[in-house]
């Protein structure tokens, strides 16, 4: 809760014990995810779990519960136990996507935009009210009206429709309503402006509706509209990305253009005019760059650009020409066509934009190191860099750092405790207490530090929070040296109402002239560290002397003598519980609790500290405390979740695969960043070549790392690698949530709940299996195979082909197919799902008993059957034995009977045998041939081949 961390969380009554408390997000301090800028105030998703807002806040849009404003970024005050996954920020309202699945609404609410079924302003977060069953996966805040994308596939708004906004064609509503969606369509993307709104639908037009007085609504009109009319797009033109400000739209092509429509009185359209437009044009984007994310705010616009830069055009808003310096030029004057925001002059200069959001006359924007700035108007602290100074050029939000002040268990202060001077962490004696639950309070104060880390406002907001420990009489393992000098390792716990796996102690004990073999039980076998205590346990360390020998030991004093040294066996292999294979290297989980790795090691991936290649299992250096429970090998990279559900990540960082935000190998594991929406712990992972996949608890998947396929299935028509993980888009029919997934080189797998396969990235081989190849950019269904089946139980994704077993355990197989990897025994590239084939291959046949054998040619569409030639041989049977193979392998004989009879060639009968004749024709020749026997004389015709038994080709 609130980003504090407390482990162990549990721990012995009425005895001395240990437990760390962690502040959010050391040691770099709280970083940003995710930004939304509102009319004059901002919002922001912490990598601690917590919200912040700052501005303005006269009708509570902060959420912090006052009508303060803020010119630091404050803690939103969440619903207890919940974070928030996704914001957005309306005109004098915020909205949010909790992690319990409910949605939020706080601020104005003067036309029901808080969709609580009142109109009263809430200065916290209260639930939005929901159509029974439906949670909202999708959030979009506008000037008073709100829309969201529900889990049933409908599109919900409420708030203001004074001018159709809504797009229910009824009347303003303090409640959602269903938005009327063309017959058939779905929209998978919203975005909601001041007085109109746009989506993308399922058939892939976008549509408008609202306000149209300024042609916003792209329809060539300047109609109102009150249910969504379809945008006038240019011709073959899809758009895949929109962005809806006061009066003027935009959207990012399936060309890789950008298109704006509207109002342009200051140049918001970026098209080199002042001129409205009734439908979209280009906008001049300069020279070779495209624009991969975009943002329409008030009166002006922004866009990051395929080089990572960020652009922005228009000016400021009613009172002109970028007076309040919301375009980060550092100068003034209206812009008509897009021009750099200047560079800013803290940070990390090789840092990239990734995020942006433009506000009524103010902009903010994310790096790549989780840092936000903001500039122009900051009247109301907006820019939350402690001042209300307006600001031309981009300056750093302060971001907080929480410093512990006093932690008190059930009421009783800590005294004793050591403090991490890189984390803050407190290491603290637990004061003891009678068995039961009690209240852990943690006080706390914020520092307020620029992006240097430097502290820029000390002090600025203060708090506690509340978190809770048990304490329980425990199962008890102790430790016993077994006989070596020195002192055991501490005792550790494990509990009967949640038995866990105890850890491996560390360091290992040492004994000069012996061997540590591992922990073993009573009865002197060792103990698997993967398994959970459920019992008092001793362990005892066991020992072995190694013992060389030498023969002979003992020879004549002129030397010469050749002298056999024996080494004493090595210590016990180690026994492994999850393995997973890279390109060149591998991990394994071990009984001891540890874990391994061996092979290739250039870039770190096994995770010892070294780069030095391994051709034994080598410890992978874990930082303290932490044990993995699932491993797997990407291709030069490798990742791991631990007992507590964190990701960790070590080795080739090229593609930001590592997910830390930053581009430079490691090699020594280090924890993953949690996702943009704050999700931190996972239940499964899955690394591809370059990037890699995970799911949560819920099933939804996220992903990070390289996207030159659109392997990160995010829908973005973006080739950048993101190097923080993000949610994967659902699929068109919405589905979103995956029980199965699998990354390949560049392409991946996932399976939904019913067992139908989607998959999403490379295609270039008819990996994706849905009968083309085309790259796909979010999960996209694959084909059924020729024979219908379309659900699977298991999925792999190979280098550049797919793999799937029905619920019979057949196996089927698409994409590549060079070397015969999709086992259908050829090397045909497949595109949809094709069954594995069984290969039966004919090697020889003997006629016997001639012992005349021959080549068995085989038919071009038949691999497996033979049509060898004939033997010459006696009139009579013979023996036809078959040499043959099943999927490669010999297997025995197989014997036919084959009939040699005489064939007979009439004179001028064209050569045909009378086997071949019948009925009157075989009649009349019978008697021509009787009658004409002295004059003719009867052949014999046989066949001469005499080849050897030869494997077929």
């Amino acid at each position: 809760m609130d980003g504090f961390t407390l482990s162990p969380t549990k721990g012995p009554a009425n005895q001395d014990a240990m437990a760390t408390l962690t502040p959010p997000a050391p040691p770099t301090n709280v970083r940003f995810t995710r930004i939304s800028a509102g009319y004059d105030h901002s919002l922001a998703i912490g990598s601690d779990g917590n919200t912040y807002a700052w501005g303005y806040n006269n009708e509570g849009e902060l959420g912090d519960g006052t009508n303060t404003q803020r010119s630091l970024p404050v803690r939103v005050n969440t619903p207890t136990g919940v974070t928030f996954t996704q914001i957005n920020a309306g005109k004098y309202h915020s909205l949010a996507i909790g992690s319990d699945g409910n949605t939020y609404a706080w601020g104005d609410n003067g036309s029901g935009e808080l969709g609580d079924d009142s109109k009263i302003n809430r200065s916290t977060p209260v639930p939005v009210h929901a159509p029974s069953g439906v949670t909202f996966t999708q959030i979009s805040a506008g000037g008073a009206h709100s829309l969201a994308i529900g889990s049933d596939g409908n599109t919900y708004a409420w708030g203001d429709n004074s001018f159709g906004q809504m797009g229910t064609g009824t009347s303003s509503s303090t409640l959602p309503k269903r938005v009327s969606a063309p017959a058939g369509v779905t929209f998978t993307q919203i975005n909601a402006g001041w007085n109109h709104s746009l989506a993308i639908g399922s058939n892939r037009n976008t549509y408008a509706w609202g306000a149209n007085w300024y042609y916003q609504l792209g329809d060539d009109s300047k109609i109102n509209r009150s249910t969504p009319v379809p945008v006038h797009a240019p011709s073959g033109v899809t758009f895949t990305q929109i962005s809806a400000g006061w009066g003027h739209s935009m959207a990012i092509g399936s060309d890789n253009y950008t298109y704006a429509w509207g109002y342009n009185n200051e140049g918001e359209l970026g098209d080199g005019t002042p001129n409205l437009r009734s439908t979209p044009v280009r906008v001049s984007t300069p020279a070779g760059v495209r624009f991969t994310r975009i943002s329409a705010g008030y009166w002006h616009s922004l866009a990051i650009g395929s080089d990572g830069n960020t652009y922005t055009y228009g000016s400021a808003y009613a009172w002109g020409n970028n007076s309040e310096g919301e375009l980060g030029h550092g100068t003034g004057g209206n812009q008509h066509t897009p021009a750099p925001v200047s560079t800013p002059s803290s940070g990390n200069p090789t840092n990239t934009w990734k995020t942006i959001s433009a506000g009524n006359s103010h902009s903010l924007a994310l790096d790549s190191d989780g840092h936000a700035y903001a500039w122009g108007y900051n009247r109301f602290g907006q820019l939350g860099d402690g001042t209300t100074n307006d600001h031309s050029k981009p300056a750093p939000v302060l971001t907080p750092r929480y410093v512990i002040d006093g932690v008190a268990f059930g009421g009783a202060s800590v005294t004793s405790k050591t403090v991490n001077a890189t984390t803050g962490a407190w290491d603290m004696h637990v004061p003891q207490h009678t068995p039961g639950a009690v209240d852990v309070t943690v006080a706390y104060h914020l520092d307020g530090l620029d992006v240097n880390g430097n502290i820029a406002n000390p002090r600025y907001q203060s708090g506690t929070v509340t978190l809770r420990y048990t304490y329980a009489t425990p199962y008890t393992v102790s430790f016993q040296l077994g006989g070596a000098p020195g002192t055991p390792p501490a005792s550790q716990y494990s509990y009967p109402d949640d038995p866990q796996p105890i850890n491996w102690p560390v360091p290992d004990p040492v004994w000069a002239g012996h061997w540590f073999d591992g922990w073993a039980k009573p009865d002197g076998s060792p103990w698997d560290f993967t398994q959970p205590v459920r019992n008092d346990l001793t362990l005892t360390a066991t020992w072995r002397t190694p013992r060389f020998t030498m023969t002979p030991t003992r020879g004549p004093d002129t030397g010469g003598t050749t002298v056999h040294i024996t080494p004493p066996d090595p210590p016990q292999p180690l026994r492994f519980t999850q393995i997973s294979a890279g390109s060149f290297h591998s991990l394994a989980i071990g009984t001891d609790g540890n874990t391994y790795a061996w092979g290739y090691n250039f870039n770190g991936q096994l995770g010892d500290g070294t780069r030095a290649s391994r051709s034994a299992p080598v410890r992978v250096s874990t930082p303290p405390g932490v044990r993995f429970t699932a491993v797997s090998a990407g291709g030069y990279h490798s990742l791991a979740i631990s007992s507590d559900g964190r990701l960790y990540s070590w080795g080739s960082n090229s593609n930001g695969q590592l997910g830390d935000g930053g581009s430079s190998d490691r090699n020594t594991p280090a924890p993953v960043n949690p996702a943009t929406d704050n999700t931190a712990t996972w239940k499964t992972i899955s690394a591809g070549g370059y990037h890699n996949l995970a799911l949560r608890a819920d099933g939804h998947a996220y992903s990070w790392g390289a996207n030159t396929h659109g392997q990160l299935g995010d829908g973005a028509n973006d080739p950048n690698p993101h190097s923080t993980p993000a949610p994967v888009n659902p699929a068109a029919d919405n589905t979103a949530t995956w029980k199965t997934i699998s990354a390949g080189d560049s392409h991946n797998l996932a399976l939904n709940r019913d067992g139908h396969a989607y998959n999403w990235g490379a295609d270039n081989n008819g990996q994706l299996g849905d009968d083309n190849t085309t790259d796909q950019r979010q999960p996209t269904p694959a084909s059924p195979a020729a024979d219908n089946t379309d659900t699977w139980t298991a999925i792999s994704a190979g280098g550049y082909h797919s793999l799937a077993l029905n619920r019979d355990g057949h196996a089927y197989n698409w994409g590549a197919n060079g070397y015969g990897q999709l086992g259908d025994t050829t090397t045909t590239e497949r595109h949809t799902p094709t069954p594995t084939t069984r290969a039966i291959t004919i090697t020889g046949t003997t006629f016997e008993p001639t012992n005349a054998p021959h080549h068995p040619p085989l038919e071009p569409h038949h691999p497996h059957r033979g049509t060898p030639p004939r033997p010459t041989h006696p009139e009579g049977q013979a023996t036809v034995t078959i040499h043959w193979t099943l999927d490669g392998a010999t297997q025995p004989n197989h014997t036919l009977t084959y009939d040699y009879t005489h064939y007979y060639t009439l004179p001028k009968a064209g050569g045909a045998p009378t086997q071949q004749l019948a009925g009157a024709t075989l009649l009349t020749l019978t008697t021509l041939t009787a009658l004409t026997l002295t004059s003719h004389h009867i052949t014999r015709k046989h066949h001469h081949t005499n080849q050897p038994t030869t494997s077929s080709k």
